[in-house]
């Protein structure tokens, strides 16, 4: 009995050890939100205003929990019995998620308003969100999965509603909860199904079940309900990623939210999804790759083509960028379609190119908010914050942007070359990241579903033009003078210059990268 003890003891330890970044990270949480409960409403200390303590001591934990990741001697291991998964692949979309989430702070703190000071609230469920993220990366069960979703899910359902006296955000964090629970249902109902027909919810186990039934088939009755299973989860995936024909909730739910929290949703549970669902898709589910490879497909000519369109009938620019990011959803999910470690590599390319652009065409409308009146100019055609001071605003149209470029020259600069990159010019980033979707898909002959995203790509730079145009050409009857701190310009141009630089001094560090990723995950 001792022995037992001792041995339990000791292989509990060193799944202690080896999950150490997810226990950091989630121990730090837990102490911030209850330092920050105690403290905030506490006569004691004065009411102290913790929303800029505690956002910059989360900031310097994600650091500490990067450095806890990347000294890790353990390239590929598991843990908690075989529930809990690390390789190199894994870890790199971690790494990618802690940077992205560091960003995305440093972006709230840059924008925060004088009257937020004491929300203290968003930097610890951003922490949360990226915990659950980082368990739902490492899932080798369905059971964590399905727990690491809805962790982080909780945490989306009330930033969508951050502003509570705003009829949009509280409108958008109904409908993100009301939707987000019926695509968690259909998750869990594919997951229950699954484990009734098979008796496991292991990836690996799965894994090879569906392999020997290749050679072995299921009986009817069996192998109709796992394509049952197969089917509800990829449905759930679509749902939770905003791809077509699941995309209803996104343009409501990302122009209700606080642009920052708009700015979260189009970044990090991307990363998160995306890549959980692209390991599934290529080890548990690569038996069934005729079915999702067909699914994936039209789902992507479907992206593009909302993406698009959609893009193009809207005059509120947080709308445009909500269609703007369903359609770069489909460009990725045509590259995970191909089915091979190209595929995968474009995927994981494309998806670091996005997040970083769409990090800096954020922080520009974050920005844009705060404002100052031109001599002469009105404020009629902004629209007030629900909690904003005196100047605080928040840019609603697209024709807010007009005489950017004289207002605010360096702003236009930078907003330009990130829509650019967007776009896919050349020598940009962005180019290489299209480039390397439509050539995985060409070489796993879907050559017309490439086609038609050549010709998507095509129309939705229309939408971006049409920013610039507007920035650069409309004149504006009541000009306004735009003003911001120092730290929030030197923030937007440094995100913009690093997009030049990367893609001028080190290119092939992303392309090693995902390279390496798609390694990784192919069987």
């Amino acid at each position: 009995m001792d022995l037992s003890f001792s041995y339990f003891t000791q292989i509990f330890a060193f799944d202690l050890l080896l999950l150490l970044p997810e226990i950091y990270l989630g121990s730090v949480c837990l102490a911030l939100l209850l330092f920050g409960v105690a403290a905030a409403g506490s006569r004691e200390f004065a009411y102290p205003l913790l929303g800029p303590v505690l956002t910059r001591l989360l900031c310097l934990h994600l650091g500490l929990t990067l450095f806890f990741l990347l000294a890790s001697p353990f390239e590929s291991f598991q843990a908690l019995h075989g529930t809990f998964l690390q390789n190199e692949g894994i870890r790199q979309l971690k790494i990618l998620a802690l940077c992205v989430a560091t960003l995305l702070l440093g972006m709230y703190e840059a924008g925060r308003q004088k009257d937020q000071e004491n929300y203290f609230e968003f930097p610890i469920l951003l922490g949360f969100a990226l915990w659950s993220g980082l368990f739902l990366l490492s899932s080798n069960d369905f059971l964590l999965l399905y727990l690491a979703v809805e962790a982080q899910s909780l945490c989306f359902y009330v930033l969508a509603a951050w502003y509570r006296g705003s009829a949009f955000s509280t409108e958008a964090g109904l409908k993100y909860f009301v939707l987000g629970a019926l695509s968690s249902g259909i998750l869990v109902f594919g997951i229950s199904l699954l484990y009734g027909t098979m008796g496991t919810l292991s990836y690996e186990k799965l894994q090879l079940l569906f392999a020997v039934s290749e050679t072995n088939p299921l009986e009817t009755v069996y192998y109709a309900n796992v394509l049952l299973a197969v089917l509800c989860i990829l449905v759930g995936f679509l749902f939770k990623i905003t791809a077509a024909p699941f995309h209803m909730w996104a343009p409501d739910v990302y122009e209700g939210a606080p642009t920052s929290i708009t700015a979260f949703f189009v970044t990090l549970p991307k990363i998160v999804l995306l890549g959980t669902f692209a390991r599934l898709l290529y080890t548990t589910f690569f038996s069934f790759f005729p079915l999702w490879q067909g699914i994936l497909v039209a789902s992507s000519i479907l992206s593009m083509a909302v993406g698009s369109y959609g893009a193009l009938a809207q005059s509120k620019l947080k709308r445009v960028l909500a269609f703007s990011s369903i359609g770069h959803m489909g460009y990725m999910l045509l590259a995970l379609a191909a089915g091979s470690t190209e595929g995968l590599a474009g995927v994981f390319l494309y998806l670091t190119i996005y997040v970083f652009t769409s990090l800096g065409v954020f922080a520009i409308l974050l920005s844009l908010e705060n404002y100052s009146l031109a001599p002469g100019s009105s404020s009629n055609s902004l629209q007030r914050l629900p909690h904003g001071s005196s100047n605080s605003y928040r840019s609603w149209f697209i024709t807010d942007l007009q005489m950017l470029s004289e207002t605010s020259p360096y702003r236009a600069a930078s907003f330009t070359i990130l829509l650019f990159a967007m776009i896919g010019v050349p020598p940009l980033l962005g180019f290489f990241g299209k480039y390397f979707a439509f050539l995985a898909a060409v070489q796993a002959s879907l050559i017309l579903p490439a086609l038609l995203g050549v010709c998507f790509s095509t129309l939705g730079a229309v939408y971006y033009l049409r920013l610039i145009k507007i920035m650069y050409f409309d004149r504006a009857e009541f000009p306004v003078a735009y003003k911001e701190p120092l730290f929030s310009t030197a923030y937007i141009f440094t995100l913009a210059v690093f997009i030049i630089l990367w893609t001028i001094f080190s290119p092939e560090i992303p392309f090693l990268n995902a390279e390496e990723f798609s390694l990784s995950l192919y069987p």
